[in-house]
């Protein structure tokens, strides 16, 4: 009989929320690298060239608590409190959305 027990609808709708939050914190650009895995100091200073992407990293030793932006030239991991990187993360996403 199809019954739907509710553990598995769960589980699935579970999976879903995690894989939506992934995409909070990570928006790959068009032209993929690998970011970097692990930033041990962050900097405020601003990026001026466009962004391709970003990850949000979490402090695990030895890692710091940083915005990992991409970039042609490079990744920088960049503090997150800095004033203007909320912003920089608006715009990417934004202009990742529309993109065709």
């Amino acid at each position: 009989r199809d019954v739907c027990y509710p553990p598995v609808f769960l589980s699935a709708l579970l999976c879903l929320k995690i894989f939506f939050f992934f995409f909070l914190f990570f928006v790959p650009g068009k032209n993929d690298v690998k970011l970097a895995t692990c930033c041990k100091t962050v900097t405020n200073k601003e990026i001026t060239e466009p962004i391709l992407g970003y990850l949000v990293q979490r402090a695990r030793r030895p890692c710091v608590n940083a915005v990992v932006f991409q970039t042609e030239s490079g990744v920088f991991c960049i503090n997150g409190r800095a004033p203007w990187v909320r912003a920089k993360i608006v715009t990417h996403m934004l202009s990742s959305t529309f993109q065709m």
